[in-house]
């Protein structure tokens, strides 16, 4: 794990996602041994993730990144992997090299 620098921690946590969601595969976060007792986890639409697991293939690859601040300031958003799609390339004109940037 990284250290939680205030103003790196949100970017390490979209780095970290964004290679999770390249990878499909799930690193467990840092919760408490026992979560919340007030949610119904049963029934929730979400779960945490306590092992390293390969994504599952029938779960979108969607995650969720939160980062407080020390000085109140809270920021959320969610992130999710972009759906597959081939994508035809067009030959290069004759006599012209291509630039792939």
């Amino acid at each position: 794990w990284l250290g939680h620098a205030e103003a790196a921690s949100g970017l390490v946590q979209l780095a970290a996602v964004l290679l999770q969601l390249e990878h499909r595969r799930q690193l467990p976060c840092r919760t408490p041994q026992r979560p919340n007792p007030a949610l119904d986890w049963e029934k929730a639409p979400l779960r945490l993730v306590h092992e390293a697991a390969d994504w599952p293939v029938d779960m979108p690859r969607t995650a969720l990144i939160t980062s407080v601040g020390a000085g109140g300031a809270n920021g959320c958003v969610v992130v999710s992997a972009a759906p597959a799609h081939d994508v035809p390339v067009a030959p290069a004109a004759p006599g012209r090299d291509e630039i792939v940037v």
